[in-house]
């Protein structure tokens, strides 16, 4: 997906309004956006993780 996309959706989350631009690039620098296909899991309930997942769409 390209990055100046990513970054647009980024920005438009009001939870990093508290984040300065530095730390904004930061985010975006770091951040991968996927698209899942349906009834595809991105983890089960109790599986250890060392990520956030923010969803868009879908449950």
């Amino acid at each position: 997906m390209a990055n100046h996309f990513k970054l647009w959706y980024l920005q438009r989350l009001r939870l990093l309004d508290v984040l300065n631009g530095a730390q904004k690039a930061t985010l975006e620098h770091a951040s991968q956006m996927s698209e899942i296909r349906r009834r595809e899991r991105i983890y089960l309930p109790g599986d250890p993780s060392d990520r956030l997942y923010l969803l868009k769409a879908g449950a």
